[in-house]
């Protein structure tokens, strides 16, 4: 395949996907966050969670359809599955701010999707931007 036919193809794959190219091989589940919409990615060991209808409040910050919330990696450990990686903290004006986030996840809830619930010591904001505090951070994705 040529090059334009290749971005010819990879234009078409994200416009019949609404804006996201989807891997083969990779599981996605929808959940609620707080009044939004997310959409969780995993593929072999990696999560994602993107906002897909974040509630208008948040918006206002900048985050939009598509904009990351946390990104990591699920390892197994006894039986359960062990998440870590960074989540982000948004305040209008400002970039994201990272921090660590994790938890311990078992997918046998019976719950379809599996609830997923992260904590982690995320920044508080000055409103220059600066970073003035922490404050203890939990995200429920059920």
């Amino acid at each position: 395949m040529s090059k334009q036919n290749t971005i010819t193809a990879a234009i078409a794959l994200l416009v019949v996907s609404g804006g996201q190219a989807f891997a083969q091989g990779c599981q996605y589940s929808s959940h609620n966050h707080n009044g939004s919409q997310m959409r969780a990615e995993r593929c072999a060991d990696e999560l994602r969670i993107h906002y897909e209808n974040p509630k208008a409040s948040i918006a206002k910050p900048g985050v939009k359809s598509g904009t990351l919330l946390f990104d990591g990696f699920v390892t197994l450990s006894n039986g359960i599955e062990f998440i870590e990686g960074q989540a982000r903290a948004f305040k209008a004006g400002c970039g994201p701010a990272k921090f660590r986030a994790e938890a311990g996840y078992t997918k046998d809830t019976g719950r379809i999707p599996s609830p997923i619930y992260l904590a982690g010591i995320a920044p508080v904001r000055a409103a220059n931007c600066s970073i003035k505090s922490s404050r203890n951070q939990t995200l429920d994705f059920n």
